[in-house]
Parts: C-alpha cells; structure tokens; sequence
C-alpha cells in the first residue's frame, strides 16, 4: 500500500514505499487477508478512476463501498486513515530534509524565509544598527493557541506520530548499520501496530481541561525545546551582519491561548476552569524549569578553584544557606567548591516551594520560595553575568543564556490566557444589574448610542454598583466571576498570566464601556487613579462590523472615559478580527477585501489620535477561515498595520502542522519573523505595500460587490440552502462527534448565523465542495470583465504586482483543487428532495467551473497550482487515497439516514454512526485539513 511515485527516484518515495508496505504487513497481521484485499481493491480502482473516468469503475466502487458492513467499513477507514498518517510524517519529514540541503547548498548565502536573510536584506538596504535596534525594541509575535470543534487527534495519537516521525528521521543516518537500520524498521512496525490498536477517539466529549492538557503537548515536545535556537539564530544573524552593534533581543515570540478562556457559546469554561488552567500552566512550566536548571546544573560544573565566582552571586549563596540550611548542606555535600551548582540547586529548591505552595493554594513564602516571576528573573542573570565576569562569556551564551530565553518567554504563566464572550452576555448582566440596583429598568431597549452614554455616566462616578448583597441570576453571577478569576489568576500568578478580554460580535462603543464597567466594578481598573490591570479587545466578524469598525474606535478613542484604559496600557490598541465568520457571511472574496479594508480604516483611526494599534488576527487553517501561508498573509497585509507587533490565532489541525514536528516549527517561527523584519523595516517591502493603484481598489470593490450578491443570494436568500446543506453534508454528525468541549452552534437550531463558522468550514471539505474558499468568485470575475479584456489585463497586473491580490487568488486555488466536484455530487446526491437538488446543486457545480476558469484566466496559468508544482503533485496522489473514504463515507451517511433514530435502532445507528466518525478523521488526514 504506497502512494503512486513512480519515476520520482527520491528519499521521499522509498520513506512512503516503505511505510505503505509496514501499513500493508499490519493490516495484513491485525485485519487478515481479507481486509487487505478490500483495501487494495479499493485503492487501485480509485487510481484507476483518476487516471481516466469511467462510469464502470465508478459503479463499481459505489457498489463496494455499499456492500460493506459497519465493522468492515470501519477497518477499512482505518486502513486508509492510518496510511495518512504516516505518510503526512514522511512529506514532513521529507520538508525537514529539503530545508537542511537548501541550507547547505546556499552557504554562504542565507537560507531563503530565515531570520539571517531578512537581517540581511535590511543592511543591503542601509537600515541602521539604530533603526534596527528601536524595531526590535517593540517587535513582538504572539501565537495563540485555540482548541475548536474540528481538532481531531488526542493525545495518545500524537505521542505515537512524533515516534514514527522520529524514526523516520533515523532513517537519514548515512552511518547506521543494515542491522541498525533493520531495528529501526522494527520498531516503526511496533508503532504502526501500537496506532492501529488505539482507538481514534474519545468515548466522551473532552473537557476544557483536556484541551489545555492536549495544548500544553506542543510545549513540551516541541516549543520548549526550539523556541532557545531561534532566539540563538536570530542573536547570530544579527552579530554576523550588524558586526560593530551589540544588539539587545526583548522576548520577540510569545504564546497566548483561548484553552480555557473562551466561553463564547462554551458553557463548560467555568471561572474555575479558567483558574485551573492558568494554575495547570504554570504547574507544567515550573516542572519544566526544574528539570532544565537540572540540566543545566549538570553543564556548570566550575569550581571556585579553576575560575572566579562574582560577589554579587556569592553574597546571595551566603543569604540562602540561611535560609535553605537543610537544601544548601545537602547539595554542598555532592557540589563543595561548585558555586553554580549549589546557586543551581537552591533554585530548584525555590521553584519546588513555590510549586507547592500553589497546589497547597497558599502564597509563596518570602525567600523559602519566589513570590514573583522577578526574583526569578534576577538568579537566572546573577547566573549569566558572574559567568561573563570571569571568562565564562562562552558558558553564558550557551546553556545559560538559552535558559534566560526560556523564562523570559515564559515567564511563570507560560502562555497568556485570552477570556472571550459573546457581546449580548456582557449586556444582558449589565441589564439585570442596572435594573436590580434601581439606576434603569430598560437598558436592552435603549440604543446602543444611549446605552453608551448611561455607561459613561456610570464610570465618570467612582462610586460601587455591584455591592456585595446583591444577587443575581446564575448568568450575570457568572459572568461577574469571570472577571474575578481574571483577578485571582494575575493576584496567583502575575498580571501578564491573563490580562486581556475580548468581546466576540462587537458592534458598538457600549460594547467596550460594559466591560470597563464591570472590570470597574471587580477590581481591574482605576479610571480616577488611571491604572489598569485589563486590555479590552473588540472582535469584529460580520462584514457590516468591519464596515463599521473604523467609527466604532473613533467613538471610543474620542471618549476620554474609554482613553483612560488605553493610556493605562501605554496608548496601545488591540483590535481583533475574524476571518471565519466574515468569510460564512460575506463569502470568500468579500471577506478577504473587506478585512483588508477594515485594517486601514482601523489603522488610520488610531494613527489620527496618537494609539498604537495591535491586530489580532483570527485566522484559521482552511482557506475558508483565512488560512494560507503566514508569511505571506504578513507581506500581503495593508500599509501601516503592522508595526513589528502581529498576533494570530493557531487553529485546529494548524498547531500539529506547525508545531509537531520541531524542525517545522522552528522554520516556521523563522519564517514568521523574517517577514516580520521586511513588513515592519524594509523600505522595498513598505513601497510596495503602499503602491496600490485607484483602479486596483476600484477593482477589488466592484468585484466584492458581485461576489457578495452572488454567494449571499445562494446561502441566505435561496430557502432551499439550508436543507441542501443538512443533507448534502456530514455536519449533523460532525456535531456529534466527541472531539471537542465546545458545541458546533451558539444556540440550538439550524440557522446557518448560529451554526460557527468552523465546523461550516469543516462540513464543506468533508463533502469535497470546499464551498467557503471560493463560491462567488467566479461570477464576480465573470461580470467585472464583462467581455472588457482590458479589464482582464487590470487584474492581471494585479495578481502579478499585488501581494494582496495574488496570496487572495493563489488561497482560492489551492482550495480548489481541493474540491473534487465528482465527489461532491455523490454527496449531493444524498439531498432527498429533487426540488432541493435542482435549486442549490446545479449552480454550485456551475460556479465551481466558472472559478477555475478564470482563476486560470487572471494567473496566466495552464491548470490550477502549476505555480506550485509540489502541492499540485501532493494533491493529485493523495486524491485516489482519499475518494475511497469519500465512497464509504457517502454510503454510511445513507444508511444511517434511512434507521429510525430509536432505543430499538440505536445498537445498529451506533455501529454506523463510529464508521463515519473515523471517515471523517480520515478525510481531514487525507486533505491535510479540517475546518
């Protein structure tokens, strides 16, 4: 079993040859032969299919599929999906492979997307030390990491995958012996056997918790061990080229999540589970500094009698032998004349005091262990700086030094906890507040302009609302309670643990003036005394929000009340916006362009009034939810929004992407910053950003408006939709499917507003539509050219000259090959209703035709991706692997539409309802995407 490669001759088609057969010996040994020979029967008809269509092969693969029984069907999927898997971890490992020799082959020279190439560039340029040393004073990228309802691997998984991709990286070894090389085959049989017999997924939803405990994986396996080499390779880039200029590097990455802190529609994040997740963190973070510091206790083994040791250093061992008595003698015994290891060890002791003193829910004792994150900060750099005192520079900038990384990255929270909730909670407490107390009984009704000014009217009063005898409903109780856990969390662990609150579907000033009432009102800011402790943080997601952001912050900004917080953060503003849900309202292309206009008008406005504006951006990983390439989303961005601070949102299937492989992650972290540098400092990358020519905006809106009409007419105006979308793909089972904490819609229902817009985005591509990324765009393109060939040549030119416009249309590429209209009209076939059919499907498969031609038209391209000829390869193999999924997938789907939802039914709907589970899983394996 191995994806056709024939004539490639390379690494990367002997790791996937023999992968496919150890897939093949398993299946074989655990299935029998019988189950192999489905799987094998079913793989080369597929082949067969692809290479030339025929409606016998295609018969005769629906007429297989469909004779399957559910336990059949189920090994089956697993067959398939197992293979994936594997053969994701040899493509990755292939990509790790294909950067080291590029590495070497370009020596001298950088490597093309790394730090030194960017440093580089910016010198040829004649950016100064000066000019580069004040970017990277504010130069910041936070990462945060997000768990949503398509996040299909546990924990379990992703153990046995960085095994094999471990192993597989073993392989390489030029000096292993056949025996050697043999033992490491064995054991790669050993894991394939260990994955094929765990099961694929939980019994039951998982937790917040679980999610945070599933997050908290990429640190540790991935992050931790990288994140000391970048910060390493961005130090030597900066020496090699700027050589007269000591440079001082800031804790450029940082990492943020939403595990445990977004509650919008997730009634299962509790304050307490957000407490218990900033305590989680910070529990795993201390483990991991005590078994680093051991480490590095190990490498610093200097006595006193070979090199010196600063007073400074000494002075502080001396105060904690008096301390730590028991500790120091103990650690003296094995250590005598070893400062830096008794220093060492009596770190250990404090961190393991302080770490116990939080799970015993206590604070930290005064010197027995460290109150904060500072005291911290100045033993790791007593450390550093005696070693650099007596000729230890070497020692201080090794081990020592990518330590100080660690903790300064890290702190002692390890990843920001962002809070998110949805507007009308916020609203509805302050109603029941305002009402409970006698100050007004109809806010709800008022507008959201006179609702703004009650709110100004209440902050301008420095006197209490809330007191402490009153009592509410459960909701506004907890929605209180949300910003005291944001008080105890910081009081625990530190004010950076958890200092930011978004509010999801922000659509007015007041939105912003609630949440500084209730912070207010909890202890989180002062507007008399002009401190404080929260960042407020719109999220605007519907095309009419982004439409109206601009004036949303002017308001605000103007609003010496609402100045008073930003002023309290250093006039600095985060905005958010969302790709996902203007992409389900607005539709592809009209989301892309209304973003990119909302960053201007957003930068413009605080521009205008002296702010500096951070945007977050809520991306995801299917195109349908801004994803893409990140460094180019980064050099394509809009002129004057990024000013060295970028912050984004790691979604779904994207973190194991990124960050389950560490050389992946490394490159990626590298490539992050590189375009990081050029978009903040590169007066060619600035230019080119701000040469936007009238016609080409002309262009952009007037194919936004087309676009618009076209995909809102289809979603939201065609009444069929609804049910085509129901029936023509797996979404109500992808509601079941117990592999995420938090429910696919904000309330119950089937409106298409309350369904999120991932598991939408996931739908699709189950389905092979991949409907998000790209329905409009064609009849946009169409009616725009209207016959006019000139105006074909303007959006040529804007493909060639825009990085906007040309990372748009490739994005839309990319996920049209993905689409495979074939098999998406098996799965419309699944509509019962013919009137349906005939309303929704004929114009999708029409609109799907009329995008791939003239997406080919404006890119000057023969098919689609001959830009990128080693993604169009991937997704050409991986298609015949993939369709026999789709089949079963469909004829489970069928089956399991047909039995009655009923206690004498449910053994046999479960059966079928597991298999369809996994094809699921499968699919998003195959596709290298979920939602």
């Amino acid at each position: 079993m191995a994806i056709e490669r024939a004539g490639t001759g390379d690494k990367l088609s002997e790791d996937v040859r023999l992968l496919g057969s150890i897939v093949g010996e398993v299946l074989i040994e655990q299935g029998g032969r019988r189950l192999f020979e489905i799987v094998e029967k079913l793989r080369t008809t597929s082949i067969a299919l692809r290479t030339r269509y025929s409606e016998e092969l295609h018969r005769e693969l629906v007429q297989i599929t469909s004779e399957l029984d559910p336990a059949t069907a189920f090994d089956v999927i697993r067959a398939f999906n197992l293979f994936f898997l594997v053969v994701n971890l040899a493509e990755e490992n292939h990509r790790v492979r294909v950067l080291r020799q590029r590495e070497i082959s370009s020596y001298p020279e950088p490597l093309e997307g790394s730090i030194r190439e960017a440093v580089r560039d910016l010198r040829n340029e004649d950016i100064s030390d000066e000019q580069l040393q004040e970017l990277l004073n504010r130069l910041r990228a936070r990462f945060v990491f997000t768990a949503h309802p398509t996040e299909s691997r546990r924990r379990t998984t992703l153990m046995h995958l960085r095994h094999i991709s471990n192993l597989i990286a073993l392989l390489d070894d030029a000096l292993l012996t056949p025996t050697q090389r043999e033992m490491v085959i064995d054991r790669l049989r050993e894991v394939v056997t260990a994955l094929w017999q765990t099961d694929d997924f939980r019994e039951t939803r998982p937790t917040p918790l679980d999610e945070v405990y599933n997050s908290l994986y990429f640190f540790q396996e991935s992050v931790f061990e990288i994140l000391p080499s970048v910060y390493r390779e961005f130090s030597d880039a900066l020496k090699s080229v700027y050589k007269d200029w000591n440079f001082q590097i800031p804790p450029v990455i940082q990492f943020g999540t939403w595990m445990g802190g977004d509650r919008d529609g997730n009634p299962n994040v509790t304050p307490e589970v957000t407490i218990r997740t900033a305590r989680l963190q910070k529990g795993v973070l201390l483990r991991h500094y005590i078994s680093q510091l051991d480490r590095l206790r190990r490498h610093l083994s200097m006595s006193v009698r070979r090199a010196g040791v600063s007073d400074e250093l000494m002075q502080s061992i001396e105060k904690e032998r008096k301390i730590l008595p028991e500790a120091s003698e103990r650690i003296e015994e094995r250590n005598k004349n070893e400062m830096y290891r008794l220093k060492i060890g009596l770190m250990i002791e404090k961190l393991k005091n302080t770490l116990s003193a939080m799970e015993a829910r206590q604070r930290p004792q005064p010197d027995v262990a460290y109150e904060s994150v500072e005291q911290f900060y100045t033993d790791i750099d007593m450390i550093v700086n005696s070693l650099k005192q007596n000729k230890g520079d070497r020692l201080a900038l090794g081990a020592a030094e990518d330590f100080r990384r660690l903790a300064e990255v890290f702190g002692f929270h390890l990843a920001k906890i962002d809070v998110r909730q949805h507007s009308s909670r916020h609203s509805q407490a302050i109603a029941e507040v305002l009402s409970s107390v006698g100050i007004c009984d109809r806010y709800l009704e008022l507008s959201s302009e006179e609702q703004a000014e009650l709110l100004r009217e209440l902050l301008r009063d420095n006197r209490p609302i809330i007191g402490k005898v009153h009592h509410f409903s459960p909701s506004t109780e907890e929605t209180i309670a949300v910003f005291d856990a944001i008080r105890t969390i910081q009081e625990e662990i530190g004010k950076e643990a958890c200092d930011t609150y978004i509010i999801s579907f922000a659509q007015s000033a007041a939105d912003l003036l609630e949440i500084q009432l209730l912070a207010r009102e909890t202890g989180l800011l002062s507007i008399s005394e002009g401190w404080s402790r929260l960042q407020i943080v719109p999220l605007f997601e519907s095309i009419h929000d982004l439409n109206e952001c601009g004036n949303i912050m002017a308001n605000l900004l103007d609003d010496p009340i609402y100045r008073c917080n930003v002023k309290a953060w250093g006039d600095h503003q985060e905005v958010m916006i969302g790709y996902s849900d203007s992409n389900k309202d607005g539709g592809f292309f009209t989301s892309c362009w209304e973003l990119y206009k909302a960053q201007r008008r957003l930068a413009a406005v605080c521009s205008e009034r002296g702010v500096t504006l951070r945007l977050f951006h809520g991306r995801g990983g299917a195109i349908g939810r801004g994803g893409g390439p990140t460094h180019m989303a980064i050099l394509g961005q809009p002129p004057d929004t990024i000013h060295g601070e970028l912050k984004l949102t790691e979604q779904g299937e994207v973190i194991f992407a990124r960050y389950g492989n560490p050389a992946i992650a490394k490159r990626y972290l590298e490539q992050v910053l590189n375009a990081l540098l050029r978009v903040s400092l590169s007066p060619t990358v600035i230019e080119n950003q701000s040469r936007i020519e009238p016609e080409w905006q002309e262009a952009a809106d007037t194919l936004s408006t087309y676009s618009y009409r076209e995909y809102r007419n289809l979603v939201y105006e065609t009444p069929e939709f609804v049910e085509y979308f129901r029936e023509a793909t797996p979404i109500g089972e992808i509601s079941l499917l117990p592999i995420a904490s938090r429910p696919v819609r904000r309330q119950s229902g089937f409106d298409i507003e309350q369904l999120r817009a991932i598991p939408w985005v996931f739908s699709w591509m189950q389905s092979r539509h991949t409907l998000p990324g790209w329905y409009g765009l064609g009849t946009a393109i169409e009616k725009y050219i209207a016959g006019d060939d000139s105006k074909l040549k303007i959006l040529q030119e804007m493909y060639q000259k825009w990085i906007f416009f040309r990372s748009t249309l490739d994005n839309a590429q990319m996920i049209l090959s993905k689409a495979d209209i074939h098999v998406a009209s098996m799965y419309a076939g699944l509509v019962s209703n013919p009137d349906v059919w005939n309303r929704v499907w004929p114009r999708i498969q029409q609109e799907y035709e009329r995008t791939v031609y003239w997406v080919i038209k404006v890119t000057g391209l023969n098919r689609l991706l001959d830009n990128a000829p080693v993604l169009q390869r991937s997704i050409m193999l991986r298609n015949p692997y993939v369709d026999p999924i789709s089949y079963i997938q469909v004829a489970l789907l069928r089956k399991l539409r047909t039995i009655p939802d009923t206690k004498d039914h449910k053994k046999e709907r479960e059966s079928i309802l597991q298999a369809v589970f996994l094809s699921i899983n499968g699919i998003a394996a195959g596709l290298q995407n979920t939602g």
